[in-house]
């Protein structure tokens, strides 16, 4: 059975008639029959090839409009997430640079004002406005710090992470305790970025919502992940809890969106009234190496 020239197969023809020998019209026919047979066998072939193909390019274009939908729905996500950081820096510099700058400004038109009037006061209204001034630049660096720590890329993750347990974080109701485990190398940039904004997100609910009094950080370094986990004492909520549209835990989404787009996982576990855990692992990159575009996208 030959199929443009090449052989596909053989057709063996038996004679029921043991003294019967084919003559050389019968191999001729036998020949246009079996070459027949192969071309429809070719047919039949090919058609099963198409159908397979065909099976695997609606398999792909199904993946790919799922592909597409996840990353309009990961962009959308961005955006929002953008939109809120934004506002809350806003609102941040709003309530307290801001007051705080108008403050120390009146204390000092009071304190220019009493030069002829009361001068006794002036040192007193200097010292508020020079205490007003020092609270309005702490609270600058805190906001720098949530736009983007400097100390993350002068230093790196463990510096930056140990930045917001001493300054960031010792106020008269928040308790931090920070532990670093293992060799604290400089890591590729996105990652160290990934990972300090989790920690920072999960510290920040931690704070405003949860009414915790203790944050522990742990930061483990390995020689192939990086390992973190934020515990809290606040208030928690039910195992069966679930992140509300819209709704100030809808921060949370940002830390799982952060996580995969280096290749981490994150898991989040709370009781209710007996605090919150956020977990993350990590893939140990260092600074120099390259997360591939699956990854970027996952």
């Amino acid at each position: 059975m030959l199929v443009r020239g090449q052989c596909r197969g053989s057709l063996v023809v038996v004679s029921a008639d043991p003294n019967r020998r084919f003559s050389s019209r019968d191999k001729t026919m036998l020949s246009i029959i079996g070459s027949q047979a192969g071309i429809a066998l070719e047919q039949v072939r090919l058609y099963q090839l198409a159908i397979r193909q065909m099976d695997q390019l609606m398999k792909t274009k199904n993946r790919l409009s799922r592909r597409s939908e996840e990353l309009q729905l990961a962009l959308s996500r961005i955006v929002e997430l953008q939109e809120r950081e934004r506002s809350r820096i806003a609102a941040d510099m709003h309530d307290s640079v801001v007051q705080l700058m108008m403050g120390s400004l009146f204390e000092l038109e009071a304190a220019i004002a009493a030069v002829s009037n009361a001068p006794e006061h002036v040192k007193e209204m200097q010292g508020k406005a020079r205490r007003l001034f020092r609270q309005a630049v702490d609270e600058t660096r805190r906001v720098i710090f949530d736009l983007r720590p400097l100390i993350l890329d002068r230093a790196g993750l463990a510096p930056a992470v140990e930045w917001l347990s001493d300054y960031a974080l010792k106020t008269d109701s928040v308790n931090p305790n920070l532990h670093v485990i293992g060799s604290p190398d400089r890591l590729l940039s996105q990652l160290e970025t990934a990972i300090s904004r989790i920690i920072q997100e999960s510290v920040n609910n931690a704070i405003k919502h949860s009414e915790a009094t203790s944050i522990d950080i742990l930061v483990k370094f390995t020689r192939d992940h990086i390992e973190i986990k934020v515990t809290d004492n606040g208030k928690g909520f039910p195992s069966n809890w679930s992140i509300p549209k819209g709704g100030y835990r809808a921060g949370l989404i940002g830390v799982e969106e952060r996580a995969k787009s280096v290749g981490g996982k994150v898991s989040i576990s709370s009781i209710s009234g007996k605090g919150t855990t956020v977990y993350g692992c990590f893939p140990g990159r260092l600074k120099g190496a390259k997360i591939s575009s699956k990854e970027e996208v996952s």
